[in-house]
């Protein structure tokens, strides 16, 4: 119905449909409306109108991300549409979390069950396959050292000129917060104490 009120370019449907599926939203289904919205948004003339249900969507993963990463829908997320929530300010999550997602996210589409220390040539071949193209959304500047030594790096996913700024900003962060407007070095927003509170909310700016 949704796409239906998209293409017939009426707006009072279209915005009451949006209204009932964001009344709908949860953990289990956010990532696949989210697909859908991005989908409608990218094959419809016109689409733009969908960008509201897409930051909808994106707004609530995000305040919901550390159940919303562990579904189904997530892992079955195009890649367009994890690229577009992984870009978010507003994702709950520090970002060697936002990594790990991303991670078993890239393993679940090229079929690889096993730890990054047992994958063959042709299982690490396929994983970063499908991290080329993403992993630079991952703010990984902001990763722990030990985390990114011992997850990150072994996986052979991040481009060399990456992995060398990721050191050079281990060894000379105050240089590097110099580039203040650089996404990779901006702090999601907030993480909120209990997930699903309103009020609790962990300002990460600092």
């Amino acid at each position: 119905m949704l796409t239906l009120a998209q293409e017939l370019g009426v707006d009072e449907l279209r915005t009451s449909c949006e209204d009932h599926v964001a009344s709908t939203l949860s953990a289990l289904n956010a990532c696949t409306f989210l697909a859908a919205a991005i989908d409608i948004q990218d094959r419809i003339a016109g689409g733009k109108n969908a960008q509201n249900f897409v930051d909808r969507c994106i707004s609530y993963i995000g305040d919901n991300a550390v159940e919303c990463v562990k579904t189904n829908s997530f892992l079955n997320l195009p890649k367009d549409a994890l690229i577009k929530l992984i870009s978010s300010d507003c994702l709950a999550l520090e970002e060697e979390d936002v990594w790990r997602a991303v991670l078993n996210w890239a393993k679940y589409q090229a079929g690889v069950t096993q730890p990054t220390a047992h994958w063959t040539e042709e299982e690490r071949a396929r994983v970063c396959q499908h991290l080329s193209g993403v992993i630079s959304y991952v703010r990984l500047l902001l990763i722990d050292s030990q985390v990114f030594a011992e997850e990150v790096e072994p996986t052979g996913a991040v481009p060399i000129e990456l992995s060398l700024e990721r050191y050079r900003y281990a060894a000379l962060p105050n240089k590097f917060r110099e580039r203040s407007e650089d996404k990779k070095l901006q702090l999601r927003v907030a993480l909120k104490f209990f997930p699903g509170s309103l009020i609790l909310v962990k300002v990460r700016n600092f």
